[in-house]
């Protein structure tokens, strides 16, 4: 995570232990917390850090734009003991491998199962238990052996939060949600259009009889494979034929909000945890920046034509009859083809002149 303006920074409940194998770092964050960069008096930018994550800023730093703050990658589980202390690791069940006597190389690893693994920190003198930790053990490798001296800070576990593979898989997905289309080449679904019950369901169409008691009437594609049955309750949104949810039919029935937050935690999810909300917000806000012209009023726009909601705004500032205008919801790529046209066509004026 990198700062996007310069400040103060500030650390809200955050607990660190040290990280002996690199002292350049500031510190491995024991529990979840807040980083902060204040900016004339106010906290201008916030981000959230798990636990197990490498802070590289301390509090009070000063920051320029572009500061990484944090490196969440690779995650590990340190020993939390007290200053100068001293333990003896001990594992709940064996490990498999060990560390290669000539290279000191440690090829350590657990063995499968679905429970965590739970390393206990025995102290060295009377073998009480001054600290437990858990592992889940397939997301994680171990770092000392069973019966390992460990100090405070020292490594007991490596969590792995970034998986390549799961990355690269979710690519496909992601360019798809990016450019506003289905991942699959089979068709989009149709969604139901309220809150309501499906009515019947003939070849044709699927029927919804609303909570208000309106009929609704919604077309059911050649050769689709109907999702609900008569009688059954369904919610705005939800799939009534086979195929992949249109964001474009979404929109229509939820509304801006309510898509907005959809489409966030759909980049959550593709994304992980590695990429600050905030960026996610700024794409989404982005891709809802279209206006469709119902009614162009005094703007001098034509009807039907797709601006950005900051070009209707500047037109509606110059006064007379306002424009009414409905949300549509465009791909990354044609926000990027709309412009470059716009810029060409500034720059052809700027020629004409």
């Amino acid at each position: 995570m990198e700062t996007i303006g310069g400040g103060i920074v500030r650390l809200v409940g955050v607990e660190l232990l040290p990280c002996p194998e690199d002292l350049s770092f500031v510190g491995q964050c024991v529990r979840g917390g807040v980083v902060e960069v204040w900016l004339r008096g106010r906290a201008d930018e916030r981000y959230a850090i798990d636990a197990g994550d490498v802070l590289l800023v301390a509090d009070g730093d000063e920051v320029v734009p572009g500061t990484l703050l944090a490196r969440p990658y690779v995650r590990a589980i340190r020993a939390n003991l007290p200053a100068g202390g001293e333990a003896i690791a001990r594992w709940s069940e064996a490990l498999r491998g060990g560390v290669d006597e000539v290279t000191g190389l440690s090829n350590l690893a657990f063995a499968p199962g679905a429970s965590p693994m739970r390393v206990e920190l025995r102290d060295i003198t009377d073998d009480r238990c001054l600290a437990v930790h858990e592992v889940a053990r397939d997301r994680a490798r171990p770092a000392v052996a069973d019966g390992a001296v460990v100090r405070r800070g020292d490594r007991l576990a490596v969590v792995t939060a970034f998986n390549l593979t799961r990355a690269c898989r979710a690519f496909p997905a992601l360019r798809a949600l990016l450019d506003v289309r289905p991942m699959h080449g089979d068709g989009t679904a149709r969604v139901a259009p309220c809150d309501g019950v499906v009515e019947a369901i003939d070849a044709e169409a699927v029927i919804v009889r609303a909570t208000s008691g309106a009929l609704h009437r919604v077309r059911r594609p050649r050769g689709r494979h109907v999702m609900v049955r008569a009688g059954e309750a369904v919610s705005a949104g939800d799939a009534l034929t086979s195929g992949e949810r249109n964001h474009h039919a979404l929109l229509h029935v939820w509304g801006e909000a309510r898509l907005r937050d959809h489409l966030l935690d759909e980049l959550r999810q593709l994304l992980g945890p590695t990429v600050p909300r905030v960026y996610l917000a700024l794409i989404v806000r982005a891709m809802l920046s279209g206006q469709r012209i119902d009614d162009p009023g005094d703007t001098g726009l034509a009807r039907d034509a797709v601006v950005s909601r900051a070009q209707l705004d500047q037109l509606q500032r110059a006064g007379g009859r306002p424009a009414t205008a409905t949300t549509v919801l465009r791909g990354l790529g044609a926000l990027t083809a709309a412009r470059r046209d716009t810029r060409a066509r500034r720059a052809s004026r700027r020629l004409d002149r």
